[in-house]
């Protein structure tokens, strides 16, 4: 079986992309219309049920390919973790900023507003199981095919690189029914590439416990937010934007060039012959050679071509589909030199079961004075309603009230004593039709 795959690893990972998606659909679809109480729960409580379900297939192709073994190779554990020193940098990062963030927005309430305990505990163990799940199927398979078919020299280790994490990232074309359109096309472009410097991890330590590691300790830095506070992974997802595209992408393709440097390429193909024993039946051992031959270099200059026009793609037709392009544009150029008293973005898709939702943040005013405030709005649907409410979080009084409809973009002068303050996102939807429209608000105060 593994030898026949191993001939077509673009034909043979597009079916595991497609048993993943299905899986995960069927699952998901059991689980919402035949047992509630993973609705009334929330959603990370149903994602750790369907990725655990998933997981179980993953292992069943894990053993149909032959790629079962992997899981007993432990070696090079911590090494595999500092070469994924980026990972973990990048996460802890965005833990300290969430978690600042969130004390300074509820004050007094950052513990007691946290979801119960037991809500906590699912979400860990459900941003667990994602890595464990996602990297059996991405790593464990898919970028095993492609080291088996390619990694006859450097050029091949970098061609199979580009490929398992294209493929990754495009996987992630399944949020699209759940979230922002423009979004979805930006975390397609940066998991594409955090697939490739994940890839390349995995090449370099051969432990695939390193990845799952990576990966689930990424997912929970990243949703921290809405993990403990309340919240889905959908409403993250339609918060990306293109310029989070560009910072999200860069960096993993300047950590995969690390990564897959000359020297470490070198150290690889030391180790491949006695990997691949390990690995694979001895039909399939290559002969290896670190100089890179003709066939492979042209191979890879296609894989290098395929990439630059997905991403290209994935890069414009986010920015075609975000409207507000140059207010984010200006707005992250300005960020460099100005300081917001707030700035919140709630955004996701209407699941249809309320027909009022919404979303509040306590923040602080240092000083007396005139405050700038941005509303910008831009649902999928004109009949939806958003009420913005800015209230005196002591007394409760209303400084700022109005209601919006539809896309709408508003700047006014608030003058604000110091002090602490609530905003209130409150949408109406009681006119809305259709299932699955957008919602997307961003407030700054400055």
């Amino acid at each position: 079986m593994r030898k026949a795959a191993v001939r077509h690893p673009i034909f043979s990972s597009i079916i595991v992309v497609w048993l993943f998606i299905a899986s995960m659909y069927l699952s998901s679809f059991f689980l919402r219309f035949c047992s509630p109480i993973f609705i009334a729960n929330g959603e990370f409580l149903m994602q750790l049920v369907a990725e655990s379900l998933l997981s179980l297939i993953g292992l069943l192709l894990m053993l149909i390919f032959g790629y079962i073994k992997v899981w007993n190779n432990t070696e090079k554990f911590g090494s595999g973790l500092l070469s994924g020193g980026y990972f973990i940098v990048i996460s802890l990062i965005s833990l300290s900023a969430t978690a600042i963030y969130e004390f300074g927005a509820r004050g007094s309430g950052f513990f007691s507003e946290m979801v119960p305990f037991w809500k906590i505990f699912v979400f860990v163990a459900a941003m667990f199981t994602v890595g464990f799940c996602e990297e059996m199927f991405f790593r464990g398979v898919v970028s095993n095919l492609f080291w088996d078919k390619h990694a006859k020299d450097p050029a091949g280790v970098w061609t199979a690189t580009i490929y398992s994490g294209l493929i990754f990232g495009l996987m992630h074309g399944i949020n699209y029914q759940a979230s922002i359109a423009s979004g979805v096309l930006v975390q397609m472009l940066a998991a594409s590439a955090m697939g490739m410097a994940l890839t390349a991890i995995y090449y370099r330590s051969r432990n695939l416990w390193v990845t799952v590691c990576l990966h689930a300790f990424l997912d929970f830095c990243a949703l921290f937010s809405e993990g403990f506070f309340g919240g889905t992974i959908t409403e993250a997802i339609g918060g990306y934007t293109p310029i989070q595209a560009i910072t999200s992408t860069v960096p993993y393709i300047i950590v995969t060039l690390v990564l897959l440097r000359r020297s470490k390429l070198a150290e690889m193909f030391a180790d491949k012959p006695t990997l691949d024993a390990l690995r694979n039946d001895s039909s399939l051992i290559m002969t290896v050679n670190f100089a890179s031959n003709l066939k492979s270099r042209k191979s890879l200059d296609r894989a290098i071509i395929v990439f630059i026009v997905c991403a290209v793609m994935l890069f414009f037709g986010s920015v075609a589909l975000s409207p507000d392009f140059g207010a984010q544009l200006s707005g992250f150029f300005s960020s460099m030199f100005t300081e917001y008293e707030l700035d919140v973005t709630y955004s996701g898709a209407w699941d249809g079961n309320e027909l009022y939702f919404g979303y509040s943040a306590i923040f602080d005013i240092d000083e007396y004075g005139n405050y700038t405030v941005t509303v910008n709005s831009r649902p999928s649907s004109a009949d939806s309603y958003v009420l913005v409410q800015i209230s005196d979080y002591s007394d409760g009084e209303t400084v700022y009230e109005a209601d919006y409809g539809g896309t709408c973009f508003d700047t006014f002068t608030l003058e604000l004593e110091a002090g602490e303050y609530k905003l209130n996102l409150v949408y109406d939807f009681r006119l809305v039709e259709e299932i699955g429209s957008e919602y997307n608000t961003r407030v700054i105060i400055q």
